[in-house]
């Protein structure tokens, strides 16, 4: 079998799974289910869906790729080697939104990335970098052997023993979760790392962190990322679930995350979800 067949058909057997994907996807203003599907370099298969929160604007959807890429990260990958995108019960595959093409920029070798095209009468695969030709690259905002989404290190971030001084275990194990998720954060344009952790009525948690584009408006906020894993390790239970929230940032950050994580948690969770805000130093 050719490297080539071997993509076709673990994308096929993805795509038609019997827990569907297309079931995953939130989608009340474009009308599209739309399902990503990635392979990285060890070899894994993961999976990424459109989710779209109805009542709110656009700018705080997640795109399947972004979805994807966050699964990626949440899972350790440290690249991704193949990439299909379908909208049509896995029958096509096209390449993705120029949106998502930007935000893929992040991603370690990101013009190797081979994606399916597939219609009714070809179907072959395409780099990235031929499907977006001259784009604006991180190499030109990062210094020289800074690392790249899903290659970067820890940030060293901390917080005071008071803000981890809780009367229950399960405060402290949420607020501990995501300090973590901000120690995870890629965000070297702003310099404004952050990270989410939710709990669901369940006590299950969940955990998500800021990755930040070059290009800025692709980037996926650390409550979004948390949401993704939600979705994905919960099978789709309803944000109804979600109970308890944390923010971990930093005072003074030039990109805030608080207010834009509220408005979306109250949207999603019909108010059910508590949003605690605290605040981490640097260590140096």
């Amino acid at each position: 079998m050719t490297r080539f067949d071997n993509v076709i058909i673990r994308v096929a057997i993805t795509t038609h799974h019997h827990h569907h994907p297309f079931n995953l996807s939130l989608y009340p203003f474009s009308a599209i289910p739309i399902v990503a599907v990635g392979i990285g370099s060890t070899g894994a298969v993961y999976l990424g869906v459109n989710l779209e929160f109805e009542g709110l604007p656009h700018q705080y959807s997640i795109h399947a790729n972004q979805f994807l890429v966050t699964n990626l990260a949440l899972n350790f990958e440290e690249k991704l080697e193949y990439l299909a995108i379908t909208s049509l019960g896995g029958h096509y595959f096209d390449a993705p939104c120029g949106h998502c093409r930007q935000f893929l920029q992040e991603l370690p070798h990101a013009d190797d990335i081979e994606v399916l095209i597939k219609d009714a009468a070809n179907v072959k695969l395409e780099t990235l970098g031929n499907l977006f030709p001259r784009s604006f690259v991180p190499a030109r905002n990062l210094e020289r052997g800074t690392h790249l989404l899903l290659g970067h290190g820890p940030n060293l971030l901390s917080l005071s023993d008071g803000d981890l001084n809780c009367r229950r275990d399960s405060e402290r194990t949420l607020r501990i979760k995501a300090l973590a998720a901000a120690n995870k954060s890629f965000a070297p344009y702003g310099q404004s790392p952050s990270g989410v952790a939710l709990m669901d009525s369940g006590g299950h948690l969940y955990a998500g962190w800021f990755m930040e584009s070059v290009a800025l408006s692709p980037s996926v906020g650390p409550l979004q990322a948390a949401l993704v894993d939600f979705v994905t390790r919960s099978g789709g239970r309803g944000f109804s679930n979600i109970v308890n929230a944390v923010l971990v940032e930093k005072r003074g950050a030039k990109v805030g995350q608080a207010d834009t994580a509220r408005i979306l948690l109250q949207k999603i969770t019909g108010g059910n979800c508590r949003l605690d805000v605290f605040y981490c130093s640097e260590e140096h």
